[in-house]
């Protein structure tokens, strides 16, 4: 087998030029950040979740607020049953009772949950679907 032979100004060239391409790729990928906004609250800021039961009234899915965060519900869809939080049904929002029947609740008002509250379905084969935002705790 032939010996391989590196000449040095070669090397040098070499990774002088693996720098300057590494180093700029890098700089094309760095963009400013800047805030979206929907509505006035941040975009990043926005969730959905559901929470449901099971064919007994056991929970199957349930959210609980982040410990950072206030959970500010502007909309929530009942699909059979109830929800409720930290034990105590929640059964108004927008002021209106929920039926039990595949409606949307939702007009602008905001019900804001308290960080750590835990939000689980309440009935036989509940379904509930919630729309909000979590605000971070100041």
């Amino acid at each position: 087998m032939k010996p391989i032979t590196l000449h040095p100004l070669s090397v040098r060239a070499g990774l002088a030029l693996a720098g300057v391409v590494a180093l700029s790729t890098g700089a094309a990928q760095v963009r400013p950040m800047r805030t979206v906004f929907v509505g006035e609250v941040p975009a990043e800021w926005w969730t959905y979740f559901q929470v449901t039961t099971d064919g007994a009234g056991t929970p199957v899915q349930s959210y609980v607020v982040p410990l950072d965060r206030r959970l500010v519900v502007t909309g929530w869809k009942i699909g059979n049953g109830f929800a409720q939080v930290n034990g105590q049904v929640m059964g108004a929002l927008d002021g209106v009772n929920s039926d039990g029947n595949q409606t949307f609740k939702g007009n602008g008002t905001r019900v804001v949950l308290p960080p750590g509250a835990l939000i689980e379905g309440l009935g036989i084969s509940s379904f509930s679907g919630f729309w909000g935002y979590l605000e971070p705790v100041q």
